[in-house]
C-alpha cells in the first residue's frame, strides 16, 4: 500500500462526498442552536440536552454508516470513476470507509462545535443569562470515557463496533435501499436469535432441574469465549465486504451484490 497514493485517493474522497459531509456538519450545527433557542423560550438552558442528542446521533452515524459505504456511490459514472482510479482495491475501500465513516463523525462534530459557538455568541446578546456552552458537558462526557453516551469498558466498545459490522456487511450485500434493508435484516435476526436463546436457556433449565445436577459458570472463560467470537465476527464483516467491494460491477440491477 502506497501512503503518498492512499492520500491522494482519500482527498479525492473527501471532494467527491462535500455535499455529504456538508450536510453532516449542517446536521451537527443544527442541534445546539435550535434546542438553545427552544431554551430560550421557556427560560431554561438546553446544554446538556444538546450534548445528549449529539452523543446519541454521534453513537447511531457510527454503528449504522457501514451500509452506507456502498451505497453513497450514488451513479454510475461515479461509479466508473472509483473503479478506474489508479490505486488498489484495498486503497479505494479504506479510503471510501475512513472518509463516510470517521471523516463523517468529524464533519457532524465539527458542525456542531460551531453551531455551540454560535448560539453562545447569540444568547449573550439577547439572554446572557442562559447563555451556557455545550461543548463544555461533552468534554466532561469524553473525560469521564463516555464520548458516546454509553458506558466505558472494552464490552462496550466490541458491541457498538459489532453492530457498525453488521451494517457493513449487510451494506455490502443489499444493492438497492442498503439503510432499510439492513435495519430490516437485523430487526429478523436479532428477534429469531433472541427467541432461540429463550427457548434453548428454558429447555436447558428444565433438563437441569429435572435432573437434578448443579452447573457451575465459570465468568472469565466464558467473557474470553465471547470477546473472541464478537472479535471473529467482526474481522469476518469487514473481510466479506471487502471481497463484495472488489466484485462491485457497473451494470447491474439486480437488488443484491451477489
Amino acid at each position: 500500500m502506497d501512503i503518498n497514493r492512499l492520500g491522494k485517493v482519500m482527498r479525492l474522497e473527501l471532494v467527491m462526498n462535500k455535499s455529504y459531509l456538508l450536510g453532516l456538519a449542517v446536521a451537527g450545527m443544527a442541534i445546539p442552536v435550535f434546542l438553545q433557542l427552544f431554551g430560550w423560550t421557556v427560560g431554561a438552558s438546553t446544554a446538556s440536552e444538546a450534548t445528549n442528542v449529539a452523543e446519541l446521533a454521534l453513537a447511531v452515524y457510527f454503528m449504522v454508516c457501514g451500509s452506507l459505504i456502498f451505497s453513497n456511490i450514488r451513479s454510475r459514472q461515479a461509479l466508473i470513476n472509483n473503479l478506474m482510479l489508479p490505486a488498489t482495491n484495498g486503497e479505494k475501500f479504506l479510503s471510501r470507509y475512513v472518509v463516510l465513516t470517521f471523516g463523517g463523525m468529524a464533519a457532524f462534530f465539527l458542525g456542531f462545535v460551531a453551531g455551540d459557538l454560535a448560539q453562545f455568541v447569540l444568547m449573550l446578546i439577547v439572554h446572557s443569562d442562559l447563555a451556557e456552552l455545550a461543548l463544555t458537558e461533552f468534554c466532561i462526557d469524553a473525560n469521564t470515557a463516555e464520548l458516546i453516551g454509553v458506558p466505558s469498558g472494552i464490552g462496550s466498545f466490541l458491541i457498538i463496533l459489532f453492530v457498525h459490522a453488521g451494517f457493513l456487511l449487510t451494506g455490502s450485500l443489499f444493492r438497492k435501499h442498503p439503510f432499510i434493508f439492513s435495519v430490516l435484516f437485523w430487526q429478523a435476526v436479532s428477534m429469531v436469535f433472541f427467541s432461540a436463546v429463550s427457548f434453548a436457556s428454558l429447555f436447558a433449565l428444565k433438563m437441569i432441574q429435572d435432573s437434578q445436577y448443579h452447573v457451575v459458570m465459570y465468568p472469565t472463560p466464558m467473557r474470553i469465549a465471547v470477546i473472541t467470537l464478537i472479535v471473529a465476527a467482526i474481522v469476518f464483516c469487514f473481510w466479506f465486504a471487502f471481497k463484495r467491494y472488489k466484485r462491485l460491477e457497473v451494470i447491474r440491477n439486480k437488488w443484491f451484490n451477489w
